[in-house]
Formats: structure tokens, C-alpha cells, sequence
């Protein structure tokens, strides 16, 4: 269970020398309860929306590319001087070899639900960024991410 923010936070710890130890969870959830329990220091995570609107959580920084505009005094980690900051994104994928015909197709009902006003409301309820990319720019962008995860856990203690 090694995704991207445990990554971007791993290896902020180990340049400032701060030992931790990573508790992985089944979701999120899971692990915002164990946290809200006081059973775990630290949370990355991207279920916080209701926990934020409460005024149950703080934000202290970002581990994607920019800041959240739900958070915006939270630095990125890169703005920090930490050199990994992915980004945290949802899609929608197929199998190889989808006729091209096909994507196109997906491609244009993906972007035209992105761009309704539904869309957009649920998206800012639950503090996530809009950014719509076709199929080749966001399988791209995935790779690029997953080269850099791959990199950085490449540097990360044994």
C-alpha cells in the first residue's frame, strides 16, 4: 500500500531525519478514524471534505502538484523543497487496444459530464480539483507520475 502521498511524505521524513512508521489501511475511512481516535498522528488522505467543512481537520500541506483551493495557505510539498509531488487523479480506463473510435467516444461524454454545473458542485463539496485530460495526455501524466513514485521509492530506506 504504497501510494503517491505516502511516498512524497516518506521521503519528506527521511531528508528531515523524522522516523515514522507507515500504518496502511484498508481506505480511507479506516484510516480517518484511526486518526480521529487518536490512535495515529498523521492522515494523507483524500476524504476529508466533511471533516474540513466541520473544522474537525487542518490541512497542513499538499503533496499534489498545486494547492487545494479548499487549503490555499497550505504549501505543496514541492513548494516545501520536497522534489515529488504527483498528482492524485481519478479516470476512467478500458481495455488495450480499445478501437479509437471508441475512446473518442468516452473521451467526449467524460469531457462534457466534466463540464456541467452538477459536475463541478460535487466536485467542490468534496474538495477535489477539476481537470478534465483525453485519454492519451492523462495516460501520459500517469505514467510521468508513476516513473516519479517508482523513483522516489527507489531512494527510500530498505
Amino acid at each position: 500500500q504504497l501510494g503517491g502521498a505516502h511516498v512524497v511524505i516518506a521521503r519528506a521524513f527521511q531528508k528531515e531525519g523524522v522516523e515514522a512508521i507507515h500504518v496502511p489501511f484498508n481506505n480511507g475511512p479506516e484510516a480517518i478514524t484511526a486518526f480521529r481516535g487518536g490512535n495515529i498522528d498523521m492522515v494523507a488522505q483524500s476524504d476529508y471534505a466533511v471533516l474540513l467543512d466541520a473544522g474537525e481537520i487542518k490541512i497542513l500541506a499538499e503533496t499534489g502538484p498545486e494547492r487545494l483551493p479548499a487549503a490555499p495557505d497550505a504549501p505543496t510539498f514541492r513548494e516545501l523543497g520536497y522534489e515529488v509531488s504527483p498528482a492524485i487523479f481519478y479516470g476512467i480506463g478500458g481495455p488495450a487496444g480499445l478501437p479509437p473510435e471508441i475512446v473518442g467516444r468516452w473521451e467526449s461524454l467524460v469531457k462534457e459530464a466534466t463540464e456541467t454545473e452538477q459536475f463541478r458542485a460535487l466536485l467542490a463539496r468534496l474538495k477535489l480539483i477539476p481537470a478534465y485530460l483525453p485519454s492519451k495526455e492523462f495516460r501520459d501524466g500517469a505514467l510521468s507520475d508513476y516513473r516519479l513514485i517508482g523513483e522516489a521509492i527507489g531512494k527510500m530506506p530498505k
